[in-house]
């Protein structure tokens, strides 16, 4: 699910390979307060809503995704247990996630709500606005994208 949309660019020199929890990044009792911006169809993300948290103004991807074994969901959960605590600057941030438990009497099945940081700039859209302004990457930014992206993936 994640592996079209895990990386995010950044310019920013300093490698920051740090894991652990922040005060935004809650794996139990993440409920935030949001309230609906707007639908979104994106190539990364497939449907989603663009959401804003009222207590911190910040704006959020929410991604639902639906599964129908409580093995499945288990599974998810642990992923993202696991993908919540990587922080670093050129990956994608996971603030926390809900899930909910849907019995009916001809199905059941399983919803996690992710909650996912909001892309300002990407590698992709930072090479077609360098291709439509015909702006080439210097040998030191090549070189700083490269060593951002192996610093990334050696989470992985």
């Amino acid at each position: 699910f994640f592996n079209s949309y895990l990386f995010k660019f950044s310019s920013d020199s300093t490698m920051g390979n740090t894991q652990g929890n922040d005060a935004n990044t809650q794996k139990m009792n993440f409920n935030p307060d949001y309230t609906l911006i707007r639908n979104l169809k994106d190539l990364r993300y497939g449907e989603v809503k663009l959401v804003r948290d009222t207590k911190t103004k910040e704006n959020m991807i929410l991604k639902e995704v639906v599964v129908n074994t409580k093995e499945a969901l288990d599974s998810e959960v642990i992923f993202y247990n696991k993908r919540i605590t990587v922080s670093h600057p050129n990956i994608v941030r996971i603030y926390g996630y809900t899930t909910l438990d849907k019995q009916n009497f001809c199905s059941s099945y399983y919803k996690i709500s992710i909650f996912i940081e909001v892309l300002n700039k990407d590698l992709e859209g930072e090479i077609a606005e360098r291709v439509a302004r015909q702006i080439p990457f210097s040998e030191s930014e090549i070189l700083l994208v490269s060593e951002n992206l192996i610093a990334g993936l050696s989470y992985f």
